[in-house]
C-alpha cells in the first residue's frame, strides 16, 4: 500500500536523519553476504557499514536464479526480485527498558513490497549462575502494489539459562494479524558436548492440536 511504503521511507529517513556521527574501520565497511533460499535460487545481500556512532548498514539485495533462465523449462525458479535494505543497531535504554534493540527495513525495487521490523531484548541476572532473557519481536509488511495487502505479527520470548547444568527454559507466544489467538510454546534445551543440543518442546499448548517435537541441533558460525 502506498500509504505504508511511505512510512518505511519516513523512518529510514528519520533514523538516518538524528543518527550521531562516529569512526568505522575501513576493512569492516563493506557486507558481502551469500544466501540459497528455499526456492533452490541465490540471494546476494550487498552494503556497507556506515561511520555513525550507532551500527548502521545499508544495501542492495540482488537475486540469481539456481538454475536455467529459460521460462520453457519446467520448474526453473524465477530470479528474486531485488531491494533496498537498512539495519541499525540501536544502544541499551533504560528509558526504554531494553539492553539492545534492532530495527530493519526493506523496500523491494521491483514488486514495491516493503516491511519494517523491530527487536529488542533485555537480559539480568536472578541468582548467581541463573540468568533471564526478554526479546520482543514486532514486524509489519505489505506484499507489494498488485494485491496491496498488509500484515503485521508479534513475538515475546522468555529465556532462563542455568551455566552449572546448562540447561535453557524457553516460553514464547506468537501472533498475527490473520490469527487473534496467542500461539504459546515451551521447550528445554539441554547442551551435550560443544555446539550439540538436545532438544523437546511443545508447541501451541494452549490449542486442542498442540505438538511435541525431540531432537538434536548443531549450530556453527563462520
Amino acid at each position: 500500500m502506498r500509504h505504508f511504503q511511505n512510512i518505511i521511507i519516513a523512518v529510514g529517513t528519520a533514523v538516518f536523519t538524528f543518527l550521531p556521527l562516529g569512526r568505522a574501520q575501513a576493512s569492516d565497511v563493506v557486507i558481502a553476504t551469500p544466501k540459497k533460499t528455499a526456492s533452490g535460487a541465490y540471494l546476494m545481500r550487498l552494503g556497507a557499514r556506515l561511520p555513525l556512532a550507532w551500527e548502521t548498514s545499508v544495501g542492495t539485495e540482488i537475486g540469481f536464479a539456481g538454475k536455467a533462465q529459460d521460462p520453457h523449462l519446467i520448474g526453473a525458479p524465477e530470479a528474486p526480485p531485488s531491494a533496498l535494505w537498512s539495519s541499525v543497531k540501536l544502544p541499551s535504554s533504560n528509558l526504554a527498558g531494553w539492553d539492545g534493540a534492532d530495527l530493519n527495513l526493506r523496500l523491494g525495487t521491483e514488486d514495491g513490497s516493503g516491511s519494517i521490523g523491530m527487536a529488542t531484548r533485555r537480559q539480568w541476572s536472578l541468582t548467581e549462575g541463573v540468568t533471564a532473557q526478554m526479546n520482543d519481536n514486532y514486524s509489519m509488511w505489505y506484499t507489494g502494489i498488485e494485491s496491496k495487502e498488509s500484515h503485521w505479527q508479534t513475538t515475546k520470548a522468555l529465556r532462563l539459562s542455568f551455566d552449572d547444568s546448562r540447561t535453557a527454559f524457553i516460553a514464547r507466544t506468537h501472533r498475527t494479524d490473520a490469527d487473534p489467538r496467542w500461539r504459546t510454546s515451551i521447550s528445554a534445551e539441554q547442551k551435550i558436548f560443544g555446539k550439540v543440543n538436545l532438544v523437546t518442546s511443545m508447541n501451541d499448548i494452549t490449542s486442542d492440536n498442540g505438538t511435541r517435537t525431540f531432537g538434536a541441533n548443531y549450530a556453527h558460525k563462520w
